[in-house]
């Protein structure tokens, strides 16, 4: 049976406005050629205005997260892949995203010591801490040295469970 559904904006008489999702269904009978159709409109404002403050909130996160001067990967906990990266960890690390993105956080990041890192979240989840601090230096390809403090915290997005890890430059203070 052939369907139509229509999400519109419809005025209310005091002022504003509400969304509709109106839905026609419409059926054939194949003997005599009778038709039944059926119209049913669900006010759906509050379903579109919370998709509109997730995306306004998703788009406000994005120039965040790219606009900061610390540079911030997001690895999946269950995967333990790099979901994602913002442009300062790329300046500063010189690292480039088909190198990090997706990849195993193990491979992309292997300038950290992951046995230290394994080591800081035992002894912070033994301590009832969601978050860790590890110190370490890297050598870019110039022979240059960076040193790097760095955060690791879980969160939780979209029913998905994350590790946020902030990479912040500390050359200046060693």
């Amino acid at each position: 049976s052939p369907v139509a559904t229509l999400v519109h904006r419809v005025s209310k008489p005091e002022g504003g406005f509400i969304w509709l999702r109106s839905t026609l269904r419409t059926s054939f009978d194949g003997q005599h050629g009778d038709s039944a159709s059926q119209w049913v409109a669900s006010d759906v404002t509050q379903e579109i205005e919370a998709r509109r403050q997730l995306e306004d909130s998703e788009v406000r996160f994005r120039m965040l997260f790219q606009a900061a001067a610390d540079g911030f990967v997001l690895v999946d906990e269950k995967t333990l892949n790099v979901v994602d990266a913002n442009a300062s960890f790329y300046a500063m690390t010189r690292c480039s995203a088909e190198s990090v993105i997706g990849k195993p956080a193990r491979v992309a990041l292997s300038f950290l010591n992951w046995d230290e890192v394994q080591k800081s979240f035992e002894a912070a989840e033994r301590a009832e801490k969601s978050e860790i601090r590890i110190n370490c230096a890297i050598i870019l390809a110039d022979n240059s040295t960076l040193r790097l403090e760095v955060t690791a915290s879980p969160f939780e997005a979209n029913q998905r469970s994350l590790l946020l890890l902030n990479f912040r430059d500390v050359s200046e203070r060693v």
